[in-house]
């Protein structure tokens, strides 16, 4: 009995965090290491971190594939019509949108399950970020071309093409934005003579009535 005794292991004691340390501590106190969810939660966890991680995967295989030229060999197999350079310039848009798209939904999602924000409601969200990202990378790097932006690569090279698109994933909402005052600087500002209002008891909102402002 006196030596089953010695072999239990000493759980700490959960202590306030000490200042001193630095640490983000997610609102716990020192060692206090158990999980806070419950029920399905931690397996849906793990269902999101392993999706992102695939697609991490697979975004930067098919950038390796892209600049080993494999890619558009399969892809235009046949076509005597495509280009390489511009499937290319393309392919490195897209895919840095994506990659940072990815990254992005991977700093979110480990963010919000440390300080206990996840819930399923936001799996939509972190199931069609990174493919968000990957389009608007993708439109922007056609703009940027175009000279729509006003913006031009000084630099034609992939590592170029890419950065613009990395940035523009990962910074998706910002490039909405910027798209948003392309389409009003060529189209116009939406009009609007009244202000929104909140329906009352006697009023009934307009089915017409579009938010134009929401972002990701």
């Amino acid at each position: 009995m006196a030596g089953d005794a010695e072999n239990v292991a000493v759980v700490p004691k959960a202590e306030p965090p000490n200042e001193v340390d630095g640490v983000n501590t997610d609102g716990r106190l020192r060692h206090d290491w158990m999980t806070k969810y419950e029920g399905d939660a931690p397996k849906l966890i793990r269902q999101d971190a392993w999706y992102v991680a695939i697609l991490l995967g697979l975004v930067l295989g098919l950038i390796f594939l892209t600049w080993r030229g494999t890619t558009f060999l399969v892809l235009t197999d046949g076509c005597t019509s495509c280009n390489e350079v511009v499937f290319k310039k393309y392919s490195y848009f897209f895919l840095g949108g994506f990659l940072g798209g990815v990254l992005f939904a991977i700093k979110y999602l480990y963010k919000v399950v440390a300080r206990g924000y996840w819930n399923v409601d936001r799996r939509l969200w972190r199931i069609f970020s990174p493919f968000l990202s990957g389009g608007l990378a993708l439109v922007v790097g056609a703009l940027i071309d175009s000279g729509v932006l006003g913006l031009t690569t000084k630099v034609a090279s992939g590592a170029a093409y890419f950065s613009y698109g990395f940035i523009t994933g990962y910074f998706a909402d910002r490039a909405i934005d910027k798209m948003q005052e392309v389409a009003e600087t060529v189209f116009g500002a939406p009009g609007r003579k009244d202000a929104i209002k909140a329906p009352t008891k006697d009023t009934k909102p307009s089915e017409n009535a579009v938010d134009d402002s929401v972002k990701t």
